[in-house]
């Protein structure tokens, strides 16, 4: 191989001086099915780049499984397409006036190869990969992001964020207090592949923000059994929850707060006790007085009895301890 040959194959440009000594020849590509036939010319505007990149994407399109197949044969030099072959033309077509002697030669030398790879290449690679893609189930991941509107105060942006999915059909709806948004308030983003056969896109809803206005994102998708619903915003019926919450945690409290000290001073007064001298005469009685706090009126049959001073009272120093627990009035 001459110096002048490796060194553009490796990216680095020949003089123009030298372009004569190997003009024409044949640039094999590994990426190419086909050699790349330089003009014996060789013009300086197409002599490579200090860095180029040749390159072939080779497409396969199809309608109805197999029934309908385009295939598509892509040349690109410096990032530019310029020249194809469309097995629905039937040849191939130079794009600039760099791919007229490519399409020119591949078309008198490989055209019969090219139109057999449409059963060789495309027809019998979507046999073994279209199980796969058929059968391939990837549930998607939905949140809501709500962001402060760009141009005004008033508005909000919630954004739904549908993430890694697969297969790309997709159905995203936004409802606000159970009524479906629509319109241009409602926009999304185009499908994003990842690159690991999944998707992900967004759909956003501007909308003014009102309290108990409750926003849904609904997304239906093959992969679920049913569509997939998340919320944001304040429920009313969560509030309801929450205040009967409060309330159980406040009862609770206060059921400790009474009923422990009477427990306590129940317990300490049974055991120093004989067992006739207790508040009240009994244990019920006791108990009533003891988790009453000072000052509370205590109503008695036929009168109240202030509470202040009487805990612990033995039957013989207070008045209203007589007659009960002894059988006397």
């Amino acid at each position: 191989m001459s110096d002048d040959y490796a060194a553009l194959l490796h990216g680095t440009p020949a003089p123009v001086e030298t372009m004569d000594r190997w003009c024409p020849f044949l640039l094999f590509s590994l990426e190419s099915k086909h050699p790349i036939v330089l003009s014996s010319e060789c013009p300086s505007p197409f002599l490579p780049p200090e860095h180029f990149l040749y390159q072939v994407r080779t497409e396969c399109r199809f309608q109805n499984g197999t029934q309908r197949v385009q295939m598509l044969d892509r040349y690109f030099w410096g990032r530019q397409e310029y020249v194809r072959f469309d097995s629905q033309v039937g040849k191939f077509v130079a794009l600039t006036e760099l791919g007229r002697p490519d399409a020119e030669y591949w078309n008198r030398e490989f055209l019969q190869s090219e139109k057999a790879d449409v059963d060789r290449f495309c027809r019998h690679n979507y046999g073994i990969d279209w199980p796969f893609a058929r059968d391939r189930r990837v549930q998607p991941i939905v949140t809501i992001t709500p962001m402060d509107h760009p141009t005004t105060s008033q508005n909000i942006l919630l954004i739904c964020n549908v993430g890694r999915f697969f297969p790309p059909d997709i159905e995203i709806k936004w409802f606000k207090n159970g009524e479906e948004e629509e319109g241009s308030h409602v926009s999304s983003t185009d499908l994003i592949r990842n690159g690991d056969w999944t998707f992900q896109t967004e759909v956003m809803l501007e909308t003014q923000l009102e309290r108990g206005d409750v926003y849904t994102c609904q997304v239906d998708h093959a992969s679920l059994k049913e569509p997939v619903t998340v919320q944001w915003g304040r429920n009313p019926q969560s509030d309801a929850a929450r205040s009967k919450m409060w309330t159980g945690i406040v009862g609770c409290i206060l059921f400790l707060v009474f009923v422990t000290p009477g427990v306590f001073l129940y317990v300490k007064n049974k055991k120093g006790d004989d067992g006739a001298t207790w508040l009240g005469c009994t244990s019920a009685h006791y108990l009533l007085f003891a988790t009453l706090p000072p000052f509370v009126p205590v109503f008695w049959p036929g009168e109240a009895i202030w509470d202040h001073g009487l805990r612990g009272c033995p039957r013989s120093q207070h008045p209203r301890c007589s007659g009960y627990g002894t059988g006397s009035h």
